[in-house]
């Protein structure tokens, strides 16, 4: 999964919560205001995963969240036990590290590897740091602002 759909689930999420959506055009264009450009088949299959169907109300039809299983998806609990333990990312020409609270980077550098991105070949947890190593040096400041964004570090 990409950091750019991670975001985008997790602001849609946001918007089921605390609005009242009536349709995929208007949260097409809520995403747009917030540069999550999106074509509607990507948006319903976004919708499908996410488990947030259209329902009847008194008002009329509003999305909400089905009645099956609401868990959040694995990324979801990364970006949240990240929001709580990362302190920073920074990089340099061969590598980007990450900074976590004490005894922390195990955890997030083996929720970090479940992601599966693209330019990360692999990351190595101490007690406070994790190194990620890229797949290419070329790539390493945005591999540093892809991290920095997906733990909404920008």
């Amino acid at each position: 999964m990409t950091s750019e759909k991670i975001r985008r689930q997790r602001r849609i999420r946001e918007f089921v919560k605390r609005r009242s959506i009536t349709s995929q055009e208007e949260l097409g264009k809520l995403l747009a205001s917030r540069g999550h450009t999106v074509t509607q088949s990507t948006l319903s299959r976004d919708l499908r995963e996410l488990g947030i169907v259209r329902l009847p109300t008194d008002a009329g039809y509003r999305y909400a969240f089905s009645d099956r299983d609401p868990a959040p998806p694995e990324t979801e609990a990364l970006q949240s036990t990240v929001a709580r333990e990362l302190r920073s990312v920074a990089s340099n020409e061969s590598a980007v590290v990450i900074r976590t609270r004490a005894g922390r980077a195990q955890g997030v550098a083996a929720q970090l590897d479940e992601l599966d991105l693209r330019d990360v070949l692999g990351t190595i947890a101490g007690d406070d740091t994790i190194l990620v190593i890229p797949r290419t040096t070329k790539t390493i400041e945005a591999l540093r602002r892809e991290l920095a964004a997906l733990f909404d570090l920008d």
